[in-house]
């Protein structure tokens, strides 16, 4: 297991993101665009698995998990 520095500062942003997006979970609060959430949804799972082949393992599951809330995002817009 990776004990590098890296993984846990790169893990520390998605975790962020995730709770700047709480607000935009319940069913009638404002959505961004359903573009916007794609994109930013792949490019997360992107991160997340290059983040894996360096085995920043926190970082890629963290990256992950912020990019499934943004595809989550697009599949609850009205």
């Amino acid at each position: 297991m990776s004990g590098a520095w890296q993984d846990y500062v790169l893990a520390v942003g998605p975790v962020l993101f995730i709770l700047a997006l709480v607000p935009a979970l319940p069913p009638h609060a404002a959505k961004p665009p359903r573009s916007t959430c794609l994109l930013t949804g792949v490019v997360l799972l992107v991160c997340a698995g290059t983040l894996a082949t360096l085995s920043l393992w926190w970082a890629a599951v963290m990256n992950a998990l912020c990019g499934a809330v943004w595809i989550y995002l697009t599949r609850r817009r009205a």
